[in-house]
């Protein structure tokens, strides 16, 4: 058996990566019996295809990697642009209530007084 040492992050994704990556038995055009009946399929039509049909797959495939990350970064500029608009309008609430109540506490103090 082959121990291989974890050191990195903690987090459960990390772990999990790194279980995925490292101790698994992952499925490769030489490691078939890793393979599913899938991703069989897909390792005896990707053989099949010309070095340039694969690499035009490939940058495809990175493409959409790619688009995957703007798209995420997009969405969460739309959300940081939310949360800052809902904070901004709790701080000026909590400001409004504020001296609200500081009023409201000098109204209560001058009326204690004239008792």
């Amino acid at each position: 058996m082959n121990l291989i040492e974890y050191d990195d992050e903690k987090s459960f994704n990390k772990l999990l990566a790194h279980v995925t990556d490292e101790l698994i038995p992952m499925c490769l055009p030489t490691n078939l019996n890793a393979c599913n009946e899938l991703e069989l399929a897909r390792i005896e039509e990707w053989m099949k295809m010309s070095e340039k049909d694969i690499e035009h797959l490939i940058h495809e495939t990175l493409d959409r990697k790619k688009n995957a990350r703007l798209n995420f970064e997009r969405e969460m500029r739309k959300l940081q642009k939310i949360y800052d608009d809902m904070n901004d309008s709790r701080e000026l609430q909590a400001s409004k209530i504020k001296r609200h109540i500081k009023l409201l506490n000098q109204v209560q103090a001058i009326n204690k007084i004239r008792k």
